[in-house]
């Protein structure tokens, strides 16, 4: 017990200090551990008789990232980026915590060639040596290759669509306002259509011209020498190329002011400047594309970033900070669009045409160009598609169909039916007259009103689409199983299967009043402000405004095997296949050639009239201010027409569609 006692008192005293405390040096004082700071570590830890020490965490230069984060007890560790070799492009950006990722530069294959050079960070694109090229201009969009051939579609009132014949192969096309420029494979240019201000009469001495660019009413073209000229309108100087202007690489003609890119990436812009177009900021970088608007520039810098100024109205230079890495810009009238590396497209501006509504159903892209209400776009495949403004069908390109059945014309768009019951419209868009309902089933009978379109499927369901101010394009409720439809200028009838007329839209002349003492109709059709059908034995009845006498149907008439109704006449053909007409006449509509032949079926249009006869032929007269009246001769043995207010279209017996006139030619 003695030895226990003895043991205890000489043990080690404990320690009176708390807990995260030290003894001080006099032994005696307890000392609270320092604490460190945001920015340091715990580089030496506390202890009872000493207290912690803390060190500054280490900062990664620029040039590094962080590897291995801090801990409270130690430094963070930074490591060096990886540098992309020059066969390399950063395919991800370094962060502060990650290193850079390089890959291989892409290699064109024999067959292809560098369409967009390669950046620090975005890779080469390649596209096929002859792949399919666009140019969209004011009205017309013109699209196509050296070896497969060039075609253009919209306007074209001064030819500026029809393409003309070269001893050698169109490599490139420029569309302007109203006339398109073309360059072969021999260097030389041609152009075409209006030619105000001499703009279409190309001079002798341009030298072997490798790249060419149309604006409104100028041009200008580089030669392989990087000498530039231009010829045109130069009321504001547009086409006054410069004189130190020297090794250019690019040439871009705007509205009315001019754009160059020379050969170590700096631009100079030249013509009208009341919106800053023509001034070049000094923070475009190395530039390696150029794109002159209306009155708006942009850029592409050899990063990738784009750069616009001039007009900013619409928000056309004001670009979006959700850009990728861009490999072509364009300048449009009142609208921008941009192709990324990846081939998606955005396009920002003026939307009142919808110019800036990129399709959905866009594959990855390897050509675009905006227009001047417009945007077209090529992809890998060769598939052009455009959009916006289609007054003209500058945006339509071509209409791939099934045999046509019938076709229904409004003022501004058409609408096809094929064997398969499947409806395609085209042309203007601008109500949504042609976006066919994806739950109509298979068509049996289709019409066309000015801003809107109707079907009847096969199930009798009437549907319509687009815009009616009166209600015109909305089927009432309760109508019965349908067979046919017809639908005007603010109205809509329809045909049930009982015989049945049903009418809605306006009815400010009694238009939409059906006749309780109707028979059986068979087909109902739809004038301006006026409405006629036919029944089953023959007889037709009219009733609404009788402003032109539409409504006079003449007595001696007989029965009558087929009818239609233009804006204010009517015409008839008789079981004898005689026509007849009558209503308005003023421009010879309502008065057939005595000269037709056993008649089949009539198709009364604004103010002109077509009659189609048994062997297949088909006859015009009226109104021919766009050329409606003036029948094609290669249509074929036809089987249906329509004509719309400006225009005439027909069916031939093989399904082929051909139209003619204003808007849908």
């Amino acid at each position: 017990m003695g030895a226990v006692a003895l043991l205890s008192a000489c043990a080690e005293p404990v320690d009176p200090c708390e807990s995260e405390h030290y003894r001080g040096s006099d032994g005696e004082l307890c000392v609270p551990w320092s604490v460190c700071e945001e920015d340091e570590f715990e580089s030496t830890p506390p202890t009872t008789t000493s207290d912690r020490e803390c060190a500054v965490l280490s900062e990664c230069t620029i040039d590094e990232f962080e590897l291995a984060a801090p801990t409270p007890t130690t430094d963070r560790v930074c490591e060096a980026l990886t540098e992309c070799t020059g066969d390399e492009y950063e395919s991800v950006a370094a962060t502060a915590t990650s290193d850079r990722e390089c890959a291989d530069l892409a290699v064109c294959d024999v067959d292809q060639v560098e369409h967009i050079a390669p950046t620090a960070t975005s890779d080469r694109v390649c596209r096929p040596v002859d792949a399919v090229k666009l140019t969209a201009g004011g009205w017309h969009s013109c699209g196509g290759s050296e070896s497969s051939g060039w075609s253009c579609w919209g306007l074209d009132e001064d030819g500026e669509s029809i393409i003309p014949t070269t001893t050698g192969a169109y490599t490139s096309m420029s569309a302007g306002y109203e006339h398109t420029c073309a360059l072969d494979d021999a260097g030389d240019v041609t152009c075409w259509g209006h030619n105000q201000y001499s703009k279409s009469e190309v001079p002798g001495s341009l030298g072997n011209v490798t790249g060419l660019s149309a604006g409104v009413d100028h041009n200008c073209v580089v030669n392989d020498a990087g000498v530039v000229t231009c010829w045109g309108w130069d009321g504001y100087g547009q086409s006054t190329v410069p004189a130190t202007l020297a090794n250019t690489v690019q040439i871009s003609s705007g509205g009315y002011h001019t754009c160059a890119l020379d050969d170590v990436g700096s631009v100079t812009c030249w013509g009208r400047d009341h919106l800053g177009q023509a001034t070049v900021p000094g923070s475009v970088g190395t530039v390696v594309q150029v794109s002159a608007g209306l009155m708006h520039t942009c850029t592409l810098s050899q990063e990738g970033a784009v750069s616009c100024w001039g007009n900013d109205l619409s928000g056309q230079a004001t670009v979006p900070a959700s850009l990728g890495t861009v490999v072509k810009v364009e300048a449009g009238g009142h609208h921008t669009c941009a192709v990324d590396d990846a081939g998606n497209v955005t396009c920002w501006g003026n939307t009142s045409n919808e110019q800036t509504q990129v399709p959905s159903s866009l594959g990855p892209i390897v050509d675009l160009n905006a227009g001047l209400y417009h945007s077209c776009a090529a992809d890998n495949s060769d598939v052009v598609t455009c959009w916006g403004r289609d007054n003209e069908g500058q945006s339509t390109t071509t209409v791939s169909l099934e045999p046509v059945v019938e076709v229904a014309i409004g003022e501004y768009h058409a609408c096809v039916r094929d064997d398969l019951g499947e409806i395609t419209c085209w042309r203007s868009n601008g109500s949504g007259q042609g976006d066919v309902p994806e739950t109509l089933g298979p068509a049996v009978s289709i019409s066309a009103g000015p801003l809107y379109s109707c079907a009847v499927d096969d199930a009798g369901a009437v549907e319509c689409w687009g815009y009616g101010y009166y209600g015109e394009a909305v089927a009432p409720d309760g109508l019965g199983p349908a067979v046919q439809v017809s639908g005007s200028k603010t109205h809509t009838c329809a045909v049930e299967a009982s015989g049945a007329v049903v009418c809605w839209g306006r009815n400010n002349s009694g238009q939409a009043d059906v006749p309780g003492a109707l028979g059986t109709v068979v087909h109902v059709d739809t004038g301006d402000y006026f409405t006629c059908a036919l029944d089953d034995v023959g007889d037709l009845t009219c009733w609404g405004d009788n402003e032109e006498d539409q409504l006079d149907i003449p007595g001696s008439l007989g029965t009558v095997g087929q009818f239609s109704t233009g804006a204010y006449h009517v015409c008839a053909v008789t079981d004898g296949g005689s026509v007849a007409c009558w209503g308005s006449d003023y421009d010879g509509e309502a008065t057939p050639p005595a000269s037709l032949g056993h008649v089949v079926q009539v198709s009364a249009g604004g103010y002109h009239t077509c009659a189609l006869d048994d062997v297949g032929d088909v006859t015009c007269w009226g109104l021919d201010s766009v050329g409606q009246a003036v029948v094609p001769s290669d249509l074929g043995n036809v089987m249906s027409i329509d004509t719309g207010l400006l225009h005439t279209c027909a069916v031939s017996d093989v399904g082929e569609l051909s139209c003619w006139g204003r808007i849908v030619n």
